[in-house]
Protein backbone atom coordinates (compact mmCIF):
# COMPACT_ATOMS: atom_id res chain seq x y z
CA UNK A 1 0.00 0.00 0.00
CA UNK A 2 1.29 3.41 -0.72
CA UNK A 3 2.11 5.59 2.31
CA UNK A 4 -0.63 8.00 3.22
CA UNK A 5 0.70 11.64 3.63
CA UNK A 6 -1.02 14.93 5.85
CA UNK A 7 0.91 17.33 4.16
CA UNK A 8 4.48 16.36 4.27
CA UNK A 9 3.93 14.05 7.55
CA UNK A 10 3.83 10.59 6.57
CA UNK A 11 0.50 8.77 9.22
CA UNK A 12 1.12 5.04 9.75
CA UNK A 13 -1.69 2.54 9.80
CA UNK A 14 -3.29 2.44 13.24
CA UNK A 15 -4.39 -1.30 12.50
CA UNK A 16 -4.66 -3.62 9.55
CA UNK A 17 -6.21 -6.62 9.10
CA UNK A 18 -6.31 -9.05 6.44
CA UNK A 19 -9.68 -10.72 6.26
CA UNK A 20 -10.15 -13.68 3.82
CA UNK A 21 -13.55 -14.88 3.05
CA UNK A 22 -15.56 -16.04 0.03
CA UNK A 23 -18.47 -13.30 -1.39
CA UNK A 24 -19.80 -16.65 -3.36
CA UNK A 25 -23.31 -17.70 -3.39
CA UNK A 26 -21.39 -21.28 -2.99
CA UNK A 27 -17.70 -20.90 -1.09
CA UNK A 28 -17.35 -24.57 -1.52
CA UNK A 29 -15.45 -24.42 -4.85
CA UNK A 30 -13.19 -22.04 -3.52
CA UNK A 31 -9.31 -23.07 -3.48
CA UNK A 32 -6.18 -22.32 -1.99
CA UNK A 33 -3.76 -19.62 -3.62
CA UNK A 34 -0.72 -21.62 -5.29
CA UNK A 35 2.14 -20.98 -3.99
CA UNK A 36 3.85 -17.75 -5.54
CA UNK A 37 0.57 -16.41 -6.65
CA UNK A 38 0.84 -12.51 -7.46
CA UNK A 39 -1.77 -10.06 -7.85
CA UNK A 40 -2.87 -6.13 -7.61
CA UNK A 41 -5.99 -4.52 -6.27
CA UNK A 42 -6.52 -1.29 -7.12
CA UNK A 43 -5.08 1.40 -9.60
CA UNK A 44 -1.47 3.71 -8.55
CA UNK A 45 -2.09 5.60 -11.31
CA UNK A 46 -5.46 6.60 -10.92
CA UNK A 47 -5.39 10.69 -10.60
CA UNK A 48 -9.45 11.60 -10.21
CA UNK A 49 -11.25 12.49 -8.00
CA UNK A 50 -12.64 10.42 -5.92
CA UNK A 51 -16.17 11.55 -4.99
CA UNK A 52 -17.79 10.73 -1.60
CA UNK A 53 -19.98 7.32 -1.58
CA UNK A 54 -17.77 5.82 -4.23
CA UNK A 55 -16.31 2.12 -3.99
CA UNK A 56 -12.86 2.23 -2.54
CA UNK A 57 -13.08 5.31 -1.18
CA UNK A 58 -11.54 6.81 2.41
CA UNK A 59 -14.19 7.46 4.35
CA UNK A 60 -14.78 8.30 8.17
CA UNK A 61 -15.94 5.04 10.84
CA UNK A 62 -16.81 5.92 14.41
CA UNK A 63 -18.72 8.35 16.37
CA UNK A 64 -19.40 11.21 14.30
CA UNK A 65 -18.14 9.98 10.93
CA UNK A 66 -17.75 12.34 8.17
CA UNK A 67 -17.96 15.95 8.71
CA UNK A 68 -17.40 17.19 5.50
CA UNK A 69 -14.83 16.74 2.59
CA UNK A 70 -10.93 18.24 1.56
CA UNK A 71 -11.44 21.25 -0.54
CA UNK A 72 -10.67 19.47 -3.74
CA UNK A 73 -13.42 16.64 -2.36
CA UNK A 74 -10.69 13.97 -2.80
CA UNK A 75 -10.82 13.10 1.00
CA UNK A 76 -13.67 13.18 3.92
CA UNK A 77 -12.67 15.05 6.94
CA UNK A 78 -13.32 13.11 9.55
CA UNK A 79 -15.27 14.25 13.36
CA UNK A 80 -12.62 13.95 15.97
CA UNK A 81 -13.95 10.99 17.68
CA UNK A 82 -13.77 9.12 13.96
CA UNK A 83 -10.93 7.33 12.03
CA UNK A 84 -10.18 7.35 8.41
CA UNK A 85 -10.34 3.96 6.90
CA UNK A 86 -9.69 2.34 3.39
CA UNK A 87 -11.21 -1.04 2.61
CA UNK A 88 -9.46 -2.34 -0.28
CA UNK A 89 -10.95 -5.52 -1.87
CA UNK A 90 -8.70 -7.81 -4.28
CA UNK A 91 -10.67 -9.92 -7.40
CA UNK A 92 -11.83 -13.71 -5.95
CA UNK A 93 -11.80 -15.34 -9.33
CA UNK A 94 -8.70 -16.67 -11.24
CA UNK A 95 -8.01 -18.43 -15.00
CA UNK A 96 -6.81 -21.36 -13.33
CA UNK A 97 -3.24 -21.18 -15.16
CA UNK A 98 -1.12 -18.16 -14.49
CA UNK A 99 0.35 -17.40 -10.86
CA UNK A 100 0.77 -13.26 -12.51
CA UNK A 101 0.23 -11.86 -15.15
CA UNK A 102 2.24 -8.22 -16.68
CA UNK A 103 -0.53 -6.25 -14.79
CA UNK A 104 -0.63 -8.48 -12.14
CA UNK A 105 -4.11 -7.97 -12.98
CA UNK A 106 -5.39 -9.82 -16.02
CA UNK A 107 -5.05 -13.58 -14.28
CA UNK A 108 -7.63 -12.44 -12.30
CA UNK A 109 -10.95 -10.60 -11.97
CA UNK A 110 -13.90 -10.14 -9.46
CA UNK A 111 -17.02 -12.04 -9.04
CA UNK A 112 -20.12 -9.72 -9.01
CA UNK A 113 -23.06 -12.12 -9.28
CA UNK A 114 -21.84 -15.25 -6.52
CA UNK A 115 -19.97 -17.19 -9.07
CA UNK A 116 -16.14 -17.52 -11.00
CA UNK A 117 -16.54 -18.37 -14.47
CA UNK A 118 -15.86 -17.78 -18.35
CA UNK A 119 -12.41 -16.71 -18.31
CA UNK A 120 -11.98 -16.78 -14.62
CA UNK A 121 -13.79 -20.06 -13.39
CA UNK A 122 -11.67 -20.44 -10.49
CA UNK A 123 -12.59 -19.37 -7.03
CA UNK A 124 -10.01 -18.12 -4.70
CA UNK A 125 -10.08 -16.55 -1.28
CA UNK A 126 -11.26 -13.17 -1.58
CA UNK A 127 -8.76 -11.06 0.25
CA UNK A 128 -9.20 -7.82 1.76
CA UNK A 129 -7.32 -5.10 3.59
CA UNK A 130 -9.57 -2.61 6.22
CA UNK A 131 -6.71 0.02 6.96
CA UNK A 132 -7.14 2.55 10.34
CA UNK A 133 -5.49 5.69 10.16
CA UNK A 134 -5.25 7.58 13.55
CA UNK A 135 -6.32 10.97 11.84
CA UNK A 136 -9.12 12.70 11.34
CA UNK A 137 -7.69 14.74 8.20
CA UNK A 138 -8.03 18.76 7.47
CA UNK A 139 -9.88 20.80 4.66
CA UNK A 140 -6.68 20.67 3.14
CA UNK A 141 -6.30 17.15 2.63
CA UNK A 142 -4.06 14.04 2.25
CA UNK A 143 -2.09 13.13 -0.32
CA UNK A 144 -0.61 9.40 -0.91
CA UNK A 145 2.76 8.34 -2.28
CA UNK A 146 1.04 7.25 -5.38
CA UNK A 147 -0.57 10.63 -5.96
CA UNK A 148 -4.23 11.51 -5.20
CA UNK A 149 -6.80 8.64 -2.92
CA UNK A 150 -8.02 7.23 -6.17
CA UNK A 151 -4.53 5.87 -6.83
CA UNK A 152 -4.88 3.51 -3.26
CA UNK A 153 -3.56 0.27 -4.30
CA UNK A 154 -2.32 -3.07 -2.61
CA UNK A 155 0.45 -5.97 -3.83
CA UNK A 156 -0.72 -9.45 -2.61
CA UNK A 157 2.34 -12.23 -3.17
CA UNK A 158 1.26 -15.36 -1.81
CA UNK A 159 4.01 -17.47 0.20
CA UNK A 160 2.02 -19.49 2.54
CA UNK A 161 2.55 -22.52 4.10
CA UNK A 162 0.40 -24.57 1.59
CA UNK A 163 -0.74 -27.25 4.29
CA UNK A 164 -1.93 -24.30 6.33
CA UNK A 165 -3.59 -22.33 4.18
CA UNK A 166 -5.35 -25.46 2.62
CA UNK A 167 -6.70 -25.95 5.72
CA UNK A 168 -7.70 -22.47 6.54
CA UNK A 169 -9.54 -22.24 2.91
CA UNK A 170 -11.43 -25.66 3.96
CA UNK A 171 -12.11 -24.76 7.30
CA UNK A 172 -13.17 -21.07 7.42
CA UNK A 173 -13.50 -19.70 4.04
CA UNK A 174 -15.47 -23.08 2.83
CA UNK A 175 -17.16 -23.66 6.03
CA UNK A 176 -18.28 -19.62 6.25
CA UNK A 177 -16.38 -19.91 9.78
CA UNK A 178 -15.05 -16.52 11.49
CA UNK A 179 -11.25 -17.92 12.16
CA UNK A 180 -8.85 -16.04 14.54
CA UNK A 181 -5.07 -16.02 12.68
CA UNK A 182 -4.30 -19.46 14.16
CA UNK A 183 -7.17 -20.77 11.94
CA UNK A 184 -9.36 -21.63 15.20
CA UNK A 185 -13.28 -20.65 15.46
Amino acid sequence: MPTLYENDRAIEPKDVVVYYGSRLTDPSVTVPFPQGFRMIAGDARSQTPTPAGSVNAFYCAGPGGEIGRSADGNWPVCAPTAVLMFHLVFQDCWDGRNLDSPTHKAHVAYSYDGTCRGDYPVAIPNLSFLIAYPTSGSPSGFRLASGMASSMHGDAFMAWDNRALGERVKNCVVQKAKCNTNGDF
